[in-house]
């Protein structure tokens, strides 16, 4: 192994514990166990499930595995796939920002910063005492309640 990937994995171990240490604590917050936070995919799921919805989750993640397949291909069409794929998988990453943001009773500018920096977003709300949630408000919880 070569020194820059053996920094490449250090760096991503690190970055992967904190935000793991984030989530953590945001699971706590979410009335959820903590050890969640620690398992890769279902840490998903359980977020999803608490700000947006796990239909949300499943789409978004179907998508995201058959744009990387896509991309493996070459040809206009593969590509145009890709793309297609892609915008799919962008607008649920704003979508469950925004889901997010809402969930702790935070506006626009939070559901911004979310999608641009979840980790450093789960950090705050998992330490800080000025976030709290306040429940799901995506529009597929509320016809839940109905």
């Amino acid at each position: 192994m070569s020194v820059a990937s053996i920094t490449e994995l250090v760096v991503k171990v690190l970055l992967y514990a904190v935000d793991s240490i984030g989530l953590y604590k945001l699971y706590t917050k979410l009335n959820e166990k903590g050890w969640i936070a620690f398992i890769p995919f279902y840490n998903e799921i359980v977020m999803f499930k608490n700000v947006y919805n796990v239909k949300a989750f499943w789409i978004y993640t179907i998508c995201d595995l058959l744009c990387a397949i896509a991309l493996g291909f070459e040809g206009t069409v593969a590509a145009i796939i890709a793309i297609a794929l892609a915008v799919v998988v962008v607008v649920y990453q704003v979508k469950y920002a925004k889901n997010f943001a809402a969930a702790f009773g935070q506006g626009k500018g939070f559901a911004v910063l979310t999608f641009l920096a979840p980790a450093a977003v789960y950090l705050y709300c998992g330490f800080s005492n000025k976030v709290a949630y306040i429940g799901n408000k995506s529009e597929a919880a509320a016809e839940k309640e109905l």
